[in-house]
C-alpha cells in the first residue's frame, strides 16, 4: 500500500501501521507518504488514524492513452513546458488562479 500524509502528521502513520502488524517500507516524497505492507483487515484502521491523507495500492501505473502528442518525449523541455504553457494567468492581485488541489510548482 502507499500510505499518503498530512502535513505535520510526524511519525503518527508510520507508528500506525506498526500498531496494526504491518511494516513500513520507504518513503515516498514526492507524494508526502510510504511504501507499506499492513494486513487486509488493518486497512479500514489505518485510514481512520489522524495524519493518513489516503491508502492506495502499491502498483505499476501505465500510461492510458500514448496517441497524445501535447507531451512529445522528443522534447527535451518535457512536460513542465507545456503545464507552464497551460498555466493560468496572474490575476490582478499578482497571485495565479490555481484549482483546489492542483500543483503551484515552479
Amino acid at each position: 500500500m502507499i500510505v499518503r500524509e498530512l502535513p505535520g502528521s510526524g511519525d503518527s502513520p508510520e507508528r500506525a501501521v506498526a500498531r496494526l502488524g504491518g511494516e513500513v517500507g520507504r518513503h515516498i516524497g514526492i507524494l508526502d507518504g510510504f511504501v507499506a505492507q499492513v494486513p487486509q483487515e488493518a486497512l479500514a484502521a489505518l485510514a481512520q488514524v489522524p495524519g493518513v491523507a489516503a491508502i492506495s495500492p502499491d502498483a505499476r501505473v501505465h500510461l492510458l492513452d500514448d496517441d497524445d502528442d501535447r507531451y512529445d518525449a522528443g522534447d527535451d523541455r518535457g512536460s513542465m513546458t507545456r503545464w507552464r504553457s497551460e498555466s493560468p494567468a496572474p490575476t490582478s492581485t499578482g497571485t495565479t488562479a490555481t484549482p483546489a488541489g492542483a500543483s503551484t510548482w515552479p
